[in-house]
């Protein structure tokens, strides 16, 4: 597997990943805005397909980086680590502020990937939604 900040020569596979499994994760525009910001990472196979993706972005009004709108690119895919890799890609740059993800409370796969990342969790809010924050 291959772990990058995404190119402008993968915004297509992206959009087509996207587009091929209808998720609500991340739209063509959201993917687009984030690879032209430089914030949107992917995962390829020994294929080079896009197998996995995630972004990360500054809240610097709430004094974190957001790891956001990650998603795994087809079922075949899931439970392979993928989303772990990408997570700890991101645990492994260098950052001016502590990093923060919002998972669904139910998401139990991704609260596990982010508590063996070293993710502490800090509240929960709108009874769906928890904080997890990493220094």
């Amino acid at each position: 597997m291959n772990i990058s900040f995404a190119s402008e020569k993968d915004k297509l596979s992206v959009i087509r990943s996207i587009q091929r499994n209808q998720t609500d994760y991340m739209t063509t525009q959201q993917a687009k805005d984030d690879i032209a910001n430089g914030r949107l990472i992917v995962c390829k196979n020994d294929k080079a397909k896009v197998v996995g993706i995630i972004s990360v972005e500054l809240k610097e009004d709430r004094g974190y980086i957001a790891i956001r709108r990650g998603m795994v690119t087809n079922k075949l895919n899931r439970g392979k680590g993928i989303m772990s890799k990408l997570v700890d890609f991101i645990c492994q740059q260098s950052w001016e502020y502590p990093l923060g993800v919002t998972p669904w409370i139910d998401n139990t796969p991704m609260i596990k990937v982010l508590e063996r990342n070293g993710f502490t969790k800090h509240y929960t809010f709108n009874e769906v939604w928890v904080y997890y924050e990493r220094s």
